[in-house]
């Protein structure tokens, strides 16, 4: 695009002895500098003054120190300004356009700055700062400095607390580009034309844009609305998940790297979930699409996994040098300690590093790379010196131990400890040999959107260059547009690119991988103060002019610590996405669906909020109210009083379409009136504030909350563990009992009471009583839960394959085992899918969620397992697929589930199956072991119960083998 040049106006302004200003005038605003190299003024085109702070128009560090400008002169479009204190000058070229004035460095004279700020321009009215966007901006008016290439960094920040507004242009020399040709436009406009602008300015500049076929920016499409699914699973499960996709209302789903990438850097396949390698992975896709479903790749692009073939057997030189000393004296290959000639105090697991927190744990940091070997190290010493890798571990990671001249480099390669990786040096060609293959599998197999994890895993010397530089190297890579582009950090570089922002890890994920890297669980916030922190979030990046979503949240059972999310904790989820209009995502697994009761009721929670928020079903004043932090709302859909949804039954009252007539206009965070009600077909969607009712039916295991509905009140029901036939006493006739998608449910009546069934699903009882009536009546009601069926199966009577076998034919004999046992003869491991197995088939009395628990003992203790095998699903002995893994007593006959490993404590998380009735087969696989008979686990005995609370014991195998 062609850009009309208009030329500079300099005017003397005012002129002293001490100084002479300059006014630079383009057609969208005037800059006034000083010739001390200071600004001003600031005004727009029609001469409102934005600045009037005599801020310096740029700063450079030489050395340690940073120096202000001392004078500036102006000659044609040529900004000189002078550093005395150094004798460095900086020259710029400023040329005004219709929208914007470009201001590009030209020249560095003189000492070189290793840092500067190119310029910097003060705000001075109240506003919203984009600190990405680098941009203030209020109803009326924003400023903006655009980077105009790639290198110059801008941002926004308050210069004090309360205080005006700074946006700057920070350049660096090295690494990475040089100060010379960076290039910024300062944008003066009205407010509802910097979006256009920003437009116009990325193609003029060439900047990585990301846009449909008419236009428009990603993230002003609906793309960016739609929640998502962040699962990890395989081509066969593709039913499986469009089904979860039907329950939830979802039209988008990620798919996580782990499932696909059995190794980032050459992005190997993970063969047992994708055999067909590529070609599975398209057919998957494209099987998501023909159901109108999008498809998502989760990938790390800045860094490749240490078990990749750029790491072992010899370690590539490309990666990012984080720390590095020299090999003081000669090594043999056979040495256990090695030593350097400097000072690594502060290298991981020094007992006296500042650092005290580090990303998978301090031990996946502690190496040093000598030549081609990774050696790790146990600890550094000695006391006061600080100079000795102590208690080494030679040829790490496939490489080979070898002897090493003094004087060798001993290299810290920069680690992420999501993955166990290396960071690349974008300054290599690696950067381009990984991000083309990984864009050659995006296109090949068609994807919709593409997520950046690990985005803060790059060379910190030059922090935002590179988070942008690997994700630009990508995605002009990739050829479909529009990209739903997501990533772990947005940047101002990539802000004309992204679609929406604002992740987070799970709620358990964020305080387990806090507590892995050394912090405290003190003041952890609660699941709806992670949800606040979240929507905070999301609300930052609003300022962005960017859209945020509300994830990645969890949806986790019942475990130790937790009863599992609840249906009052997703709706308060719920209720922030509706009221800020922003989207969810689910980061779980079917494992854990599987594994909690409430899954059913918590996807239909999902499933009616979000067709209320993508259909625009509630008006703008509803959606206010639903913002407020710390305020339970439920929601009642209730189409037998659609004249006055909030109204008690049988007195309805007429009222105005949507909001009730006594619904004043109030602010965020100001108490709502009794009910709000929006309507835009189907049942009136009315909104309660609640609170927890205690004790319901005497105990724990129902759950409600109650507030005002209409002149009478309302309740939600559900049962957190089963289901249970509960008695309420009240008549049947007063009160009216709707399910989540407002079809009515039809009680028991009996001797003046009601009697109905309570499970996973939530109710809504509405009535003409007060709240506190209605809250007695729950806590006086009777609950008849029940009883669990149970299914008890001996290991020995299975049909064992391959390495199985009963462990009498291999003289093994037990005391603590019910009978004989099941072992595996071989060395199981599971990255190897050996078919060895003991399959067993079973009559299920009924459809439903079934729970499976394993009777097994670990001779050798440690976080042993067995695998899961649901024929015709294909063999797979990852994570999802383990029985048992847990490691803290499991040296004693013990009842699992499944756990993560060496820190679950027996007996980890329940494994729940959602089988029909009739005939069940499934297989237990030989996963893990010590690699023989006598040491590997043990099968004793299994147990299928349909009750999500069962913790079964042997004293309830005893009575049963009886």
């Amino acid at each position: 695009m062609t850009t009309r040049i208009i030329l500079l106006l300099i005017l003397p302004v005012a002129l002293t002895p001490a100084f002479a200003d300059f006014i630079i005038t383009a057609p969208s605003c005037n800059l006034i500098l000083t010739d001390a190299g200071r600004v001003l003024s600031l005004t727009n085109a029609h001469g409102v003054e934005l600045s009037g702070a005599r801020f310096p128009f740029a700063t450079i560090t030489v050395g340690s120190s940073t120096h202000d400008p001392s004078s500036a002169s102006l000659t044609g479009n040529t900004l000189t300004l002078t550093f005395a204190e150094t004798g460095t000058v900086l020259t710029y070229e400023l040329t005004p356009t219709p929208n914007w004035l470009l201001i590009r460095l030209t020249a560095v004279t003189g000492p070189r700055p290793s840092r500067m700020t190119m310029c910097q321009f003060v705000v001075n009215f109240r506003g919203k700062l984009g600190r990405r966007l680098s941009a203030a901006y209020n109803d009326t008016q924003a400023v903006c400095l655009q980077a105009a290439n790639r290198q110059p960094d801008c941002t926004a920040v308050r210069a004090t607390d309360g205080g005006p507004l700074l946006l700057r242009a920070l350049n660096q020399d090295a690494p990475g580009p040089k100060l010379e040709g960076a290039a910024v436009a300062l944008i003066v406009c009205p407010t509802d034309r910097l979006k256009p602008i920003l437009k116009q300015a990325s193609h003029d500049f060439g900047l990585l844009t990301n846009e449909d076929a008419r236009g428009t920016p990603v993230k002003d499409t609906d793309l960016t609305r739609g929640s998502y699914w962040f699962m990890s699973f395989g081509e066969a499960d593709a039913d499986k998940m469009i089904d979860y996709c039907k329950q939830s209302g979802f039209k988008q789903i990620m798919l996580s790297s782990n499932a696909w990438c059995a190794s980032p850097g050459h992005y190997l396949f993970n063969e047992a979930r994708f055999p067909r390698k590529e070609q599975g992975l398209k057919a998957l896709v494209d099987k998501f699409h023909r159901s109108g479903i999008l498809v998502g790749m989760h990938c790390f692009a800045s860094k490749v996994a240490k078990r990749d073939p750029y790491v072992t057997p010899v370690p590539d030189r490309r990666f990012w040098v984080d720390k590095q000393d020299v090999l003081a004296t000669d090594l043999t290959p056979e040495a256990n300690v090695v030593k350097v000639q400097g000072d690594i105090r502060e290298w991981a697991g020094s007992p006296v590093a500042r650092t005290k927190m580090w990303e998978g744990g301090v031990k996946l940091h502690q190496e040093v790379i000598i030549d081609d070997e990774i050696i790790q190290y146990e600890t550094i010493g000695p006391d006061g010196q600080w100079n000795t890798f102590q208690n080494c571990k030679r040829g790490a990671y496939g490489t080979k131990p070898a002897a090493h001249k003094a004087g060798a480099q001993a290299r810290h390669y920069g680690i992420d400890g999501c993955i166990n990786g290396y960071i690349i040096d974008q300054n290599t060609s690696l950067i381009d040999e990984t991000t083309t293959r990984l864009a050659d599998i995006y296109n090949y197999c068609g994807f919709d959107m593409i997520y950046f994890d690990g985005g803060e895993d790059v060379d910190k010397t030059r922090f935002n260059y590179y988070v942008s530089n690997f994700q630009e190297q990508v995605m002009r890579k990739l050829k479909k547009r529009p990209i739903i582009h997501m990533g772990t950090i947005m940047t101002h570089l990539l802000w004309n690119s992204f679609a929406r922002s604002a992740t987070v890890d799970t709620y358990l994920a964020t305080l387990r991988g806090h507590l892995i890297a050394g912090g405290s669980a003190e003041n952890w916030p609660t699941v709806r103060g992670h949800i606040d922190r979240s929507v905070n979030y999301a609300a930052s990046i609003a300022e962005d002019m960017m859209p945020g979503e509300l994830g990645w949240f969890g949806l986790w059972p019942r475990e130790k610590g937790t009863d599992g999310l609840q249906l009052d904790e997703f709706e308060y989820l719920m209720c922030k996405s509706l009221g800020y209009d922003l989207p969810i995502s689910l980061e779980t697994s079917f494992s854990q669906m599987e594994m909690h009761p409430l899954t059913p009721g918590l996807l239909e929670i999902a499933a009616v909020y979000e067709d209320l928020r993508m259909n625009h079903k509630v008006d703008a004043q509803t959606c206010k109210l639903l913002q407020q932090k710390g305020k339970d709302f439920a929601l009642i859909l209730d189409p037998t009083n659609p004249s006055r949804p909030g109204g008690s039954p049988g007195n309805p009252t007429p009222r105005s379409a949507g909001v009730s007539p006594a619904l004043p206009t109030r602010s965020a965070g100001v108490s709502p009136a009794p009910n709000m009600t929006s309507s835009a077909g189907g049942p009136p969607a009315t909104f309660i504030p609640v609170e927890t009712v205690p004790n319901v039916a005497g105990g724990n295991d129902l759950r409600a909350q109650i507030g005002p509905y209409g002149t009478g009140s309302a309740a939600t029901l559900w049962h957190w563990l089963r289901d249970a036939e509960v008695t309420i006493p009240l008549p049947a006739r007063d009160v009216r009992i709707v399910d989540m998608k407002g079809r009515e449910i039809k009680p028991k009546s009996s001797a003046g009471n009601l009697t109905l069934n309570v499970g996973s699903h939530r109710l809504a009882l509405i009535t003409s009583l007060p709240v506190e009536k209605l809250q007695q009546a729950l806590q006086n009601a009777t609950a008849t839960h029940r009883q669990a069926q149970r299914i008890w199966i001996q290991a020995e009577t299975g049909k064992l394959v391959g390495e199985m076998a009963l462990g009498s034919t291999k003289g093994l004999k037990d005391e603590g085992a019910f009978g004989d046992f099941v072992v595996c003869t071989g060395k199981p491991n599971f990255d190897t899918a050996n078919p060895w197995y003991a399959e067993y088939t079973v009559n299920i009395p009924h459809d439903g969620s079934w729970a499976l628990w394993s009777r097994v003992i670990y001779p050798g203790g440690g976080d042993q397992s067995f695998g899961l095998w649901l024929p015709p699903d294909p063999l797979s002995l990852d994570g999802d697929n383990a029985i048992g893994n847990c490691g803290i007593g499991s040296d004693k006959w013990h009842w699992t589930g499944r756990g993560g490993g060496s820190t679950s404590p027996v007996p980890g998380a329940t494994i729940r199956l959602n089988l029909k009735q009739g005939p069940f087969t499934f297989r237990v696989l030989a996963r893990e072991g010590r690699g023989t008979a006598p040491t590997n686990p043990r099968l004793d005995l299994l147990c299928l119960t349909d009750d999500a609370a069962d913790e079964i014991t042997d004293e309830m195998a005893r009575s049963a083998m009886k």
